[in-house]
Protein backbone atom coordinates (compact mmCIF):
# COMPACT_ATOMS: atom_id res chain seq x y z
CA UNK A 1 0.00 0.00 0.00
CA UNK A 2 1.29 3.62 -1.23
CA UNK A 3 2.28 6.07 1.68
CA UNK A 4 -0.02 9.24 0.35
CA UNK A 5 1.36 12.74 1.72
CA UNK A 6 -0.84 15.94 2.08
CA UNK A 7 0.39 19.22 2.82
CA UNK A 8 -1.25 20.44 5.82
CA UNK A 9 -3.15 23.69 5.22
CA UNK A 10 -1.19 26.70 4.81
CA UNK A 11 -4.21 29.16 5.92
CA UNK A 12 -7.45 28.43 6.44
CA UNK A 13 -8.36 31.54 5.51
CA UNK A 14 -8.04 31.58 1.87
CA UNK A 15 -8.94 35.12 1.00
CA UNK A 16 -5.07 36.48 2.56
CA UNK A 17 -3.87 35.87 -0.96
CA UNK A 18 -5.94 37.36 -3.37
CA UNK A 19 -3.83 36.29 -6.10
CA UNK A 20 -6.24 35.64 -8.54
CA UNK A 21 -7.05 39.16 -9.72
CA UNK A 22 -3.22 39.91 -10.88
CA UNK A 23 -2.12 36.94 -11.82
CA UNK A 24 -4.96 34.83 -13.42
CA UNK A 25 -3.38 32.00 -10.22
CA UNK A 26 -5.77 31.05 -7.70
CA UNK A 27 -4.62 30.27 -4.56
CA UNK A 28 -6.64 26.74 -3.83
CA UNK A 29 -4.66 25.82 -7.26
CA UNK A 30 -1.40 26.84 -6.07
CA UNK A 31 -1.88 24.55 -3.12
CA UNK A 32 -3.96 21.63 -4.87
CA UNK A 33 -0.81 21.53 -7.28
CA UNK A 34 1.79 21.83 -4.22
CA UNK A 35 -0.22 18.58 -2.50
CA UNK A 36 -1.17 16.56 -6.14
CA UNK A 37 1.98 16.94 -8.29
CA UNK A 38 2.77 12.77 -9.18
CA UNK A 39 6.35 12.32 -9.01
CA UNK A 40 7.55 15.17 -6.37
CA UNK A 41 8.78 14.32 -2.97
CA UNK A 42 7.06 15.99 -0.30
CA UNK A 43 10.68 17.80 0.50
CA UNK A 44 10.71 19.67 -2.73
CA UNK A 45 6.79 20.17 -2.34
CA UNK A 46 7.63 22.28 1.17
CA UNK A 47 10.65 23.83 -0.87
CA UNK A 48 8.26 24.84 -3.53
CA UNK A 49 6.05 26.59 -0.89
CA UNK A 50 8.58 28.37 1.13
CA UNK A 51 10.41 29.36 -2.06
CA UNK A 52 6.93 31.01 -3.31
CA UNK A 53 6.57 32.75 0.45
CA UNK A 54 10.19 34.14 0.40
CA UNK A 55 9.30 35.50 -2.89
CA UNK A 56 6.19 37.28 -2.28
CA UNK A 57 7.47 38.63 0.87
CA UNK A 58 10.23 40.13 -0.93
CA UNK A 59 8.54 41.41 -3.34
CA UNK A 60 6.02 43.29 -0.89
CA UNK A 61 9.19 44.29 0.98
CA UNK A 62 10.70 46.15 -2.22
CA UNK A 63 7.40 48.17 -2.91
CA UNK A 64 7.29 49.58 0.42
CA UNK A 65 10.71 50.38 0.53
CA UNK A 66 10.76 52.48 -2.59
CA UNK A 67 7.31 53.90 -1.50
CA UNK A 68 8.38 56.01 1.55
CA UNK A 69 10.51 58.72 1.04
CA UNK A 70 13.08 59.15 3.70
CA UNK A 71 12.35 63.10 4.95
CA UNK A 72 15.13 62.89 7.96
CA UNK A 73 17.46 65.80 7.70
CA UNK A 74 17.06 69.42 7.66
CA UNK A 75 15.08 71.15 4.65
CA UNK A 76 15.08 74.87 3.56
CA UNK A 77 12.38 76.89 2.28
CA UNK A 78 13.66 77.91 -2.04
CA UNK A 79 10.26 79.63 -2.27
CA UNK A 80 7.03 80.28 -1.24
CA UNK A 81 4.01 83.08 -0.88
CA UNK A 82 1.85 84.04 2.18
CA UNK A 83 -1.51 84.89 2.58
CA UNK A 84 -2.44 86.50 5.80
CA UNK A 85 -6.03 87.20 7.69
CA UNK A 86 -5.67 90.88 6.65
CA UNK A 87 -5.03 89.90 3.03
CA UNK A 88 -1.73 91.10 2.94
CA UNK A 89 0.40 88.71 0.65
CA UNK A 90 3.96 87.92 1.07
CA UNK A 91 7.23 86.46 -0.83
CA UNK A 92 8.98 83.87 0.90
CA UNK A 93 12.78 84.01 0.65
CA UNK A 94 15.36 81.38 -0.24
CA UNK A 95 16.03 79.99 3.87
CA UNK A 96 12.80 81.61 5.42
CA UNK A 97 11.76 78.55 7.21
CA UNK A 98 13.93 75.95 8.37
CA UNK A 99 12.90 72.12 8.90
CA UNK A 100 14.41 69.89 10.72
CA UNK A 101 12.95 66.65 10.90
CA UNK A 102 12.97 62.99 12.21
CA UNK A 103 11.83 59.99 10.71
CA UNK A 104 10.18 56.38 12.15
CA UNK A 105 8.87 54.50 9.46
CA UNK A 106 5.46 56.72 8.72
CA UNK A 107 5.59 59.13 11.67
CA UNK A 108 7.70 62.59 11.44
CA UNK A 109 8.53 64.61 14.43
CA UNK A 110 10.51 67.99 14.06
CA UNK A 111 10.75 71.65 14.54
CA UNK A 112 10.10 74.54 12.31
CA UNK A 113 12.11 77.84 12.26
CA UNK A 114 11.22 81.50 11.28
CA UNK A 115 11.18 84.78 12.12
CA UNK A 116 8.42 86.66 12.62
CA UNK A 117 9.72 90.47 12.76
CA UNK A 118 12.86 90.15 14.86
CA UNK A 119 11.57 87.33 17.28
CA UNK A 120 12.90 83.77 16.23
CA UNK A 121 9.76 81.64 16.31
CA UNK A 122 10.60 77.48 16.83
CA UNK A 123 7.21 75.54 16.38
CA UNK A 124 7.55 71.81 17.15
CA UNK A 125 5.45 69.70 14.85
CA UNK A 126 4.19 65.68 14.30
CA UNK A 127 2.96 64.27 10.92
CA UNK A 128 2.09 60.78 9.18
CA UNK A 129 2.96 60.16 5.96
CA UNK A 130 0.39 58.29 3.69
CA UNK A 131 1.47 54.66 2.88
CA UNK A 132 1.65 55.28 -0.89
CA UNK A 133 4.62 57.82 0.36
CA UNK A 134 3.24 60.66 -1.50
CA UNK A 135 1.48 62.90 0.81
CA UNK A 136 2.50 63.96 4.25
CA UNK A 137 -0.29 65.35 6.86
CA UNK A 138 1.81 67.16 9.55
CA UNK A 139 0.36 69.28 12.36
CA UNK A 140 2.09 72.03 14.75
CA UNK A 141 1.54 72.86 18.64
CA UNK A 142 -0.05 75.88 17.49
CA UNK A 143 -2.68 74.57 15.83
CA UNK A 144 -1.65 74.43 11.81
CA UNK A 145 -2.49 72.29 9.40
CA UNK A 146 0.88 71.12 6.58
CA UNK A 147 0.20 69.22 3.71
CA UNK A 148 3.24 68.48 2.47
CA UNK A 149 4.16 66.40 -0.98
CA UNK A 150 7.51 64.69 -0.91
CA UNK A 151 9.21 64.73 -4.62
CA UNK A 152 11.88 62.72 -6.36
CA UNK A 153 14.05 65.43 -6.45
CA UNK A 154 14.62 65.92 -2.45
CA UNK A 155 12.00 68.61 -2.57
CA UNK A 156 8.98 69.12 -1.12
CA UNK A 157 5.62 70.99 -2.26
CA UNK A 158 3.79 72.29 0.51
CA UNK A 159 0.88 73.50 1.95
CA UNK A 160 -0.04 75.20 5.29
CA UNK A 161 -3.74 76.86 6.97
CA UNK A 162 -3.72 78.18 10.46
CA UNK A 163 -6.60 79.89 11.77
CA UNK A 164 -4.71 81.81 14.11
CA UNK A 165 -6.79 81.45 16.95
CA UNK A 166 -3.84 79.29 19.19
CA UNK A 167 -1.47 82.39 18.93
CA UNK A 168 -1.90 85.40 20.81
CA UNK A 169 -0.85 87.78 17.68
CA UNK A 170 -3.64 89.73 15.84
CA UNK A 171 -3.96 88.99 12.28
CA UNK A 172 -1.89 85.57 12.82
CA UNK A 173 -4.24 83.62 10.95
CA UNK A 174 -2.48 82.61 6.98
CA UNK A 175 -2.10 80.12 4.41
CA UNK A 176 0.78 79.57 2.49
CA UNK A 177 2.40 77.79 -0.03
CA UNK A 178 6.35 76.64 -0.38
CA UNK A 179 8.97 74.32 -1.84
CA UNK A 180 11.35 72.85 0.77
CA UNK A 181 15.09 71.49 -0.41
CA UNK A 182 16.72 68.77 1.83
CA UNK A 183 20.33 69.71 2.43
CA UNK A 184 22.91 67.34 1.60
CA UNK A 185 24.71 66.86 4.92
Amino acid sequence: MDTVYSAPPVCENKHLLPLGKKTGIRYQDIIRNIQTSPGDSISMKITTLLLLCVVLVLSIGMVNAEQIPNLTGTWLTTSGTVVLFTGETQELGASADVWSISQQDLVITGTNSFYIGDELIEEFFTGIITPDGKTVYIVDKNGGLYIANPNEDDTMTVSYVNTGEVRDKPGYGLALTMTLEKQTE
